[in-house]
């Protein structure tokens, strides 16, 4: 795989050469442009994990996890995935060793940069390039599927990870704005923390608890984390439905089963499939 990025000339899409460091200054980013891409690589670098989710004309072909260290298996996923282009969104700085593993891959490479980056929907926030790259990419996603099976309706976008987001789009394509609170494991390690007596548990141990209020310490914590960011969601359905009538919920983020409600839309890819469309469908 060679360096390059993709141009129109004449209406067709054609492959240019560019230097190294082009490709992986990504404080200069790359433009969208409409191009015949068929497989794409997306990366949704997280706060705790970074996941790699190939897809081939919008079809999901394969799924990856990178641990830190291990970025230099980037190029191997790139080449068993035979990616043409490369879409990154990430909600921490790119460190030196993420930059040396994607311009390795020698594949033209959109970092999506809120604020910056051209999007197909109009963003509500009072410095749209504070807004997290992955909320952005997630709400794309979530806008995409609410065009398509609910036009009328609203989409409540949660990404249950580190923390725990909350964000709104209208029936207009229109990001009104969101919220954001602890993550399950957060408000574990905070009750912790910040008590004399409470003990450290564990996502896994909180999340094995099935009832609704606890009879020890360990459970009564257990059930407050879980359930408490379980019902937090329902009051931000309640709330958003007394504006719009209609409300579609996507849920993401590694705690999402664990907070889903009936009603909700479990997609763990949401972060990825708004980098594919931004590539493939734009």
């Amino acid at each position: 795989m060679d360096n390059g990025q993709w141009t129109m000339d004449n209406g067709q899409c054609s492959r240019v050469t560019i230097d190294a460091g082009c490709s992986s200054d990504f404080s200069q980013p790359l433009s969208i442009v409409h191009c015949p891409l068929s497989i794409v690589l997306t990366l949704d670098i997280g706060n705790t994990a970074s996941k790699v989710v190939a897809y081939h004309d919008s079809q999901e072909t394969g799924c990856w996890y990178i641990a830190e260290g291990e970025w230099t298996r980037l190029t191997d996923i790139a080449l068993e995935a035979h990616a043409e282009a490369i879409g990154v969104s990430s909600v921490r700085p790119i460190s030196d060793e993420m930059r040396e593993a994607i311009a390795a891959t020698g594949l033209p490479t959109m970092l999506l940069q809120p604020g910056v980056t051209p999007v197909p929907i109009t963003i509500g926030y009072d410095d749209p390039t504070r807004l997290g790259a992955d909320r952005l990419a997630a709400a794309i996603a979530a806008d995409d599927y609410r065009r398509k099976h609910c036009p009328e309706a609203a989409a409540l976008v949660v990404d249950a990870g580190t923390c725990i987001t909350i964000d709104v789009i209208t029936p207009e394509g229109h990001f009104a704005g969101g919220n954001i609170s602890p993550g399950i494991a957060m408000r574990l390690q905070a009750m912790h923390e910040h008590t004399a007596l409470l003990p450290l548990l564990t996502i896994d141990e909180a999340t094995t608890f099935r009832g609704v209020i606890g009879h020890n310490t360990a459970e009564a914590m257990m059930a407050g984390a879980v359930r408490g960011a379980r019902h937090e969601i329902v009051g931000y359905i309640t709330a958003l439905r007394q504006r719009y009538p209609k409300v579609v919920v996507l849920l993401t983020g590694g705690s999402a089963e664990y907070i889903a409600t009936e009603e909700c839309i479990i997609d763990k890819h949401l972060v990825n499939r708004g980098l594919k469309q931004l590539i493939i469908d734009n």
